[in-house]
C-alpha cells in the first residue's frame, strides 16, 4: 500500500516563471497518437508562462524550424517532456483550462489519472463546478461530491482516463476525448456499488488514497 500513497506525497510545490521561455516538447494531437508515439511534426516549442511540479502554463507555441505559430499545439491531447506525460486541461470536463497541461500522476494497464491539489494547483483548475454525483448517489442517500481529501487533509480534483473507454461522450461530441472529473457517481460505478465503499461515501470518509487503491485492483 505504501507505494500507492507515495504519489500523493509532495514536500514543497514551487511555482515559478520559466527561466528559459522556450522549450521543445512532443505534442500528441490525439490519444491514438500518444499510443503510437506519433508526435506532431515539425517539432514544436512551447513558450512557457509558468511551470510547477504538476503543470505547465503556456503563452504560445511555435514551430522550431521557422518560428511560426503552431496553433494546433494548443488543442493537442497531451505532451511529453521526455520524462512525464501532461494532459491538456482544455479537455478536462467541467474544470477545463486553456493552455495548461497537467501531469499524469498515475498510469497503469487500465487507467490514467491526474491529481490536482485545489490549493497548490489552483491555477491549473479552470471553471470549477461543485456538482459531483448525479441521481445514483442521491438515490443511495450519498451526498454528491467531486472533491476528495487525502490523509493529510489536502483536497483534490481527480481526472480519470479509462483506456477501455477513452471516448465517453455520445452523440455530436463523441469524437472528442473529454476526460471526466471523478465524482461520487464515478466512484460507485468503478466499485460496482461495493458496500464498504458505499459506507465510506455515506460517512464522507472516502479518501484520494482509497481511489488509487480502487483503480489499482
Amino acid at each position: 500500500m505504501k507505494h500507492l500513497f507515495a504519489l500523493l506525497f509532495i514536500c514543497t510545490v514551487q511555482v515559478f516563471p520559466a527561466q528559459t521561455n522556450n522549450k521543445e516538447f512532443q505534442f500528441y494531437a490525439l490519444y491514438e497518437d500518444y499510443l503510437t508515439g506519433n508526435a506532431m511534426q515539425p517539432g514544436i516549442a512551447g513558450e512557457i508562462k509558468e511551470i510547477s511540479d504538476q503543470y505547465i502554463h503556456f503563452s504560445d507555441y511555435r514551430y522550431i524550424d521557422n518560428n511560426k505559430k503552431a496553433k494546433a499545439a494548443a488543442s493537442a491531447w497531451a505532451l511529453s517532456d521526455g520524462k512525464n506525460l501532461y494532459f491538456n486541461m482544455m479537455n478536462a470536463g467541467v474544470i477545463y483550462r486553456n493552455n495548461v497541461f497537467a501531469k499524469f500522476d498515475f498510469i497503469n494497464d487500465r487507467y490514467m489519472v491526474v491529481l490536482l491539489d485545489e490549493t497548490k494547483e489552483s491555477k491549473a483548475i479552470g471553471y470549477n463546478n461543485p456538482y459531483g454525483g448525479g441521481l445514483l448517489g442521491a438515490a443511495l442517500n450519498i451526498k454528491p461530491k467531486s472533491t476528495w481529501k487525502d490523509t493529510k487533509g489536502n483536497s483534490y480534483k481527480i481526472l480519470l482516463v479509462d483506456k477501455k473507454n477513452p471516448y465517453p461522450l455520445k452523440g455530436n461530441m463523441a469524437h472528442r476525448m473529454i476526460v471526466p472529473i471523478v465524482d461520487t457517481g464515478k466512484i460507485l460505478e468503478l466499485s460496482n456499488n461495493e458496500p464498504a465503499i458505499m459506507e465510506k461515501l455515506k460517512k464522507n470518509s472516502f479518501l484520494t488514497e482509497d481511489f488509487i487503491e480502487l483503480i489499482s485492483r
